[in-house]
């Protein structure tokens, strides 16, 4: 599928050390532009992904999806150390909740915290 630049998630951000503005693809992060407002630095950032893409089709080289067409299961396999794997069974059992149940409570008070 070929997507558009619009499709993709952009990011701007203020270089304080050079005094512009930098853009990238979220989903791409090697691609970024800089310019003196964020409107010219994502104008740059459009040209920089058009001729990247351009490049990648004719290496054949894989596109990243956006963000918004990637469907989730909801699955993933996490590796972890023994002793955290211990301890989350442990807090899991003293609950009386699944493993599953607790280690999601525990991802979902840490994204509040720190939010």
């Amino acid at each position: 599928m070929s997507y558009k630049f619009e499709d993709y998630t952009i990011k701007l951000f203020l270089d304080r050390r050079d005094k512009d503005f930098g853009a990238y693809i979220e989903e791409i992060p090697e691609i970024s532009a800089f310019g003196d407002t964020q409107e010219s630095a994502i104008s740059e950032l459009r040209i920089v992904f058009n001729e990247w893409k351009e490049i990648a089709i004719e290496k054949k080289i894989e596109i990243p999806s956006p963000f918004e067409s990637r469907e989730f299961s909801g699955k993933f396999l996490v590796r972890l150390p023994r002793s955290l794997h211990k301890c989350l069974s442990d807090r899991a059992k003293e609950e009386n909740i699944s493993l599953n149940q607790e280690v999601i409570y525990c991802l979902t008070r840490g994204f509040h915290s720190a939010a």
